[in-house]
């Protein structure tokens, strides 16, 4: 049964109480309940639809002109999801004055009596005067200013006249709450409930973008007018509106305010322009006053999530794989400058030993032995950090026994490139761990943070490198380390008979195979040399596993061998693979222990002199300050070290030869027959020139001390004082008979023997005297410190007591004054 009842439709046009005729057949909308909406005064408060219009009066139509495109818009305020809709703009004509044509122009009879809601609002607005009626509709502003009002910085727009209108109907709520600022007049009919909104025909800018249709605000709240309230608070929120600007600051003010873009020290100055720090409050001295020390705190958390992760690679509860590749990435981050750095100032050291250690570092696996080799490379940094882990019980042991191994079952760094796969396989080395080998060979090798430039990096050579740094820490287990050394400079023997045999000294390819790394040897001879010294002077005890007053053959003859094939690295043309400055410091080490052991031990001195290549490598070297210093003289050698090395090298080779000389009269023999020419590079004259120009050993050694006094520049007098001394101190030890004191003045300058043997004489006392007196200056500085120490004053009678005493300045004295005697007596024999 079909019903004759007319059916409500919730379209978007419903709001026109027609329920029988639309607008028009082409605004046809499928149905659509409108959402529900609260009242504004309550429960009683008639709907939106219960309102009608006046008879007569225009449709809930408004018509918006744009001032730009001359547009008209038609906007329908009716219930939709937000309760009102945009119509499709009209092109208008006659400057925008024109009507609306039929079909637009709908009428509604009311379907109930209305209401009267003009007392609605009594409560609000009875203290409220009349707002002024303007005559003309003011301008609406420009496309800045309704951006601007959206965002309620606008203070014309936000003060605008409109907002009186925000009480009325919902036709005048929604003329308020669209964007076009609209001028409408303010009279007391706008704030009854029945009050239409009258077009205004002023033209209008139409919005361009989306309209926001909230309007200025989302708030559903009544707005209550300054004058309703209180004298005091309305003052107050009068000059809070008016000055509403002064408190919307911009992103660069508030960047300035508070000093955002600040450095830290501009922050403090700031603050206190006296540079001085006062605790605020809360008693904070530290406050965060710029964008460094946010970042240097977030740097801080980074490293802690990342060195947190690491750590947890080395859970007990994980497997070996677990371990090694935990332990090779902790290692490869602490290469890193920064990382370590970090780790360091966050006092991780320890832990990260502590951590290698319990996972089985440095108990025989090769890929976690070669990460703590590496971590151990890292402390040479800083001897603090050495001398605190160096304090562990198991530090020293671990990097002997690392060393051990590598002299038992090779270097698994040093490996990778010279031996094969199958090599590595039966050295314990899989594909496995190759790869995390060579990784880590990698990191190491980029960084100079570890090793030098040009060094190759092997296990025993990261070991030994820190080691030097506390060389005390190892008196205990010296033993390992002189092993160590003896094994290292064993093949230097194969590689000098090559050499005088007419092949390279060290091919380019094909050598390393040796094993040879001249880094670790200088390590050990350091550590070494540091043990003896304080062995001499009485520092520490002998009770370790090496004694060096037993003579060691070995050790002995690889140390002369270390110091021929130092000479023969100078005599080859080509650019040898190793670093010459290491190998020149491993020749002056070398002969510092051979001076140390031969000090006073006759035994020492016995087995040294047998070697035949002792006496022509002591004649090379002293004989090579003369040609530097031509060489210098010419221009040839610019550089201070470079003519410092052969000075020193001087010096030491001949305190080696007075040791031994005071000690085996025979090695006068050998310098007699030892021949030796400064200009021939021939390899096979390295041990002795068999050249028609050659002189002997005697003869080189008088025309050096003939030659001091002719050198001047670079040396100062004291130096060349010193050393002329030295070796008028050796030509009288090599007078043992009246025949070879003869022999010595032959090759001497001077008009006659007598006047030669004098100035020998003369020499030899001006030695004594300045020894003494340097002897003497040493043990005042030793006394004073003592006394310093002890809280006791110095008295001059305790210095020539420290003088006698001292075992070095007691032999000098001692050799001194013999051959004084020895030679008064051969002048006697001779010139009377």
């Amino acid at each position: 049964m079909s019903s004759s009842r007319n059916v409500r439709t919730y379209s978007r046009r419903s709001s026109l109480k027609n329920p029988t005729k639309r607008a028009s057949e082409s605004d046809e909308e499928v149905d659509e309940r409108p959402a529900k909406r609260q009242a504004v005064g309550g429960p009683t408060t008639p709907k939106h639809s219960d309102i009608a219009t006046k008879p007569g009066e225009s449709s809930r139509i408004r018509l918006s002109y744009d001032e730009e495109d001359g547009v008209k818009t038609d906007v329908d305020d009716e219930d939709g999801d937000d309760g009102m809709r945009e119509s499709t703009p009209v092109p208008m004509k006659n400057g925008g004055r024109g009507k609306l044509s039929g079909q637009n122009s709908v009428t509604s009879s009311p379907s109930k009596v209305p209401q009267n809601l003009s007392n609605l609002f009594d409560t609000v607005f009875s203290s409220s005067p009349n707002p002024s009626v303007s005559s003309s509709p003011s301008r609406s502003p420009g496309k800045t200013s309704r951006m601007l009002g959206r965002s309620k910085t606008d203070s014309s727009i936000e003060s605008s006249p409109s907002k009186a209108s925000s009480f009325g109907t919902r036709s005048q709520s929604f003329a308020t709450s669209t964007k076009s600022a609209r001028s409408q007049p303010q009279s007391q009919e706008l704030l009854a409930a029945t009050s239409t909104n009258d077009h205004d025909d002023t033209p209008r800018r139409a919005n361009a973008s989306g309209r926001t249709y909230a309007g200025q605000s989302r708030s559903f709240l009544v707005a209550v007018p300054v004058s309703s309230l209180p004298n005091h608070l309305g003052e107050q929120v009068a000059e809070f509106a008016a000055n509403d600007e002064e408190f919307r600051d911009s992103y660069s003010d508030l960047r300035k305010r508070w000093g955002i873009d600040n450095s830290e020290n501009d922050a403090y100055n700031e603050a206190d322009p006296s540079g001085s720090q006062t605790p605020n409050e809360d008693n904070l001295n530290n406050v965060l006053f710029s964008i460094t020390d946010l970042r240097s705190k977030g740097e801080s958390r980074r490293f802690m999530d990342e060195a947190g992760y690491l750590f947890d690679g080395f859970d007990p509860s994980g497997n070996l794989s677990v371990w090694r590749s935990a332990a090779t990435d902790l290692v490869i981050n602490l290469v890193k400058p920064d990382f370590f750095k970090n780790a360091k100032a966050a006092d991780f050291l320890g832990k990260i030993w502590a951590l290698l250690r319990s996972v089985g570092a440095g108990d025989g696996d090769k890929v976690l032995d070669a990460v703590l080799s590496c971590f151990i490379a890292l402390l040479k940094a800083d001897s603090r950090d050495v001398s605190s882990l160096s304090a562990k019980p198991d530090f020293v042991p671990a990097c002997i026994k690392l060393l051990e191994a590598c002299q038992d079952d090779g270097d698994q760094i040093g490996s990778l490139d010279i031996f094969s796969n199958f090599d590595l396989s039966q050295m314990g080395i899989k594909r496995p761990e190759k790869l995390m080998l060579q990784r880590l060979r990698t990191s190491i090798s980029q960084s100079t943070f570890i090793l030098p430039h040009g060094c190759e990096p092997s296990i025993r050579c990261l070991i030994s490198s820190t080691c030097a740094t506390v060389p005390n820490k190892f008196y205990r287990r010296i033993g390992a380390i002189v092993g160590s050394l003896s094994r290292e400079i064993s093949c230097l023997s194969r590689r000098t008979s090559a050499f005088i045999s007419g092949l390279p000294l060290l091919p380019e390819h094909g050598w390393n195979h040796e094993g040879l790394c001249l880094e670790h040897a200088s390590n050990c001879l350091h550590i070494l040399d540091s043990y003896l010294v304080d062995l001499q002077y009485g520092n520490i005890s002998d009770d370790f596993d090496w004694n060096p007053e037993s003579p060691d053959l070995a050790l002995s003859e690889r140390l002369v061998t270390l110091i021929t094939f130092v000479n023969a690295l100078e005599m080859s043309n080509s650019n040898p693979p190793v670093s010459h400055t290491v190998a020149v410091r491993c020749a002056e080490l070398a002969f510092r222990i051979l001076i140390n052991l031969t000090n006073g031990n006759k035994a020492w001195c016995k087995l040294v002199s047998r070697n035949p290549s002792l006496v022509p490598q002591l004649v090379r070297s002293i004989m090579g300050f003369l040609q530097a210093s031509s060489d210098a003289k010419h221009g040839k050698i610019h550089q201070k070290d470079d003519q410092a090395a052969p000075f020193d090298r001087l010096c030491l080779a001949l305190g080696v030869l007075t040791n031994v000389i005071h000690e085996e009269k025979t090695l006068t023999r050998q310098l007699r027959k030892t021949k030796y020419k400064p200009t021939c590079k021939k390899s096979a004259c390295l041990n002795g020139c068999n050249c028609a120009e050659a002189n002997n050993g005697l003869s080189c050694l008088c025309t050096v001390f003939s030659s001091l006094s002719d050198i001047e520049d670079g040396y100062t007098v004291s130096e060349i004082q010193y050393v002329k001394g030295h070796m008028a101190l050796l030509l009288g030890l090599l007078c043992n008979s009246a025949s070879d004191c003869l022999d010595i003045l032959s090759y001497l300058r001077g008009s006659t023997n007598q006047s030669k043997l004098a100035h020998l004489v003369e020499t030899i006392e001006d030695f004594s005297t300045a020894y003494k007196s340097f002897s003497q200056h040493v043990a005042g500085d030793s006394i004073e410190r003592g006394s310093a120490d002890s809280g006791q004053e110095a008295t001059p009678e305790s210095k020539p007591e420290i003088v006698t005493n001292s075992p070095i300045a007691a032999q000098v004295s001692q050799m001194t004054a013999n051959v004084l005697e020895a030679l008064h007596s051969f002048e006697r024999e001779l010139f009377e």
